[in-house]
């Protein structure tokens, strides 16, 4: 997780990030003084433009979750001083909230939790259709009584790809 560290409290701005792929990620920040609150108006990622029709920025572990197909990076937004969604203009540069750009091994670490994929385990049988994840990706297992078989090993394992 890399926070960002260029926001401003300007009301409008443009952040323009290398990601940790070396792809260019360019997005519109916006600040309401009417509905106290930080959107995202546009967001550019290697030249495909994603409209988010304003997304409001809110405290989230990955707030680009329904683009986790499209897109290989995740945005995620913290509040832990202030405890509170980021609404004060200020609030990215007095650090009462950060927000955070996500790796696509982050994204997966994300969605493993959410779908509740358990962690490879070499003391763990699986059967055909398991599926584990190790950290930096999910697998399926391909064979049965699958026992201390590495995901690396194509026989037993495949890649399950986002």
């Amino acid at each position: 997780m890399n926070q960002i560290t260029t926001i401003t409290s300007d009301p409008i701005q443009i952040q323009n990030l290398t990601l940790y792929d070396g792809s260019n990620l360019v997005f519109q920040m916006r600040y309401s003084t009417m509905q106290l609150g930080w959107f995202l108006d546009y967001i550019v990622w290697n030249n495909t433009q994603f409209f988010t029709q304003s997304l409001r920025i809110c405290n989230s572990p990955n707030m680009l979750r329904q683009w986790k197909n499209l897109l290989t990076f995740g945005l995620a937004c913290d509040s832990p001083p202030a405890q509170r969604e980021p609404n004060i203009q200020t609030d990215f540069v007095e650090e009462n909230s950060n927000l955070y750009i996500l790796t696509a091994g982050e994204v997966q670490v994300y969605e493993a939790i959410l779908s509740q994929v358990p962690a490879y385990s070499s003391t763990t049988s699986y059967y055909i259709g398991n599926q584990v994840y190790d950290a930096t990706n999910w697998y399926v297992s391909l064979q049965n009584n699958n026992l201390n078989n590495a995901t690396s090993n194509t026989f037993y394992w495949a890649p399950i790809n986002g």
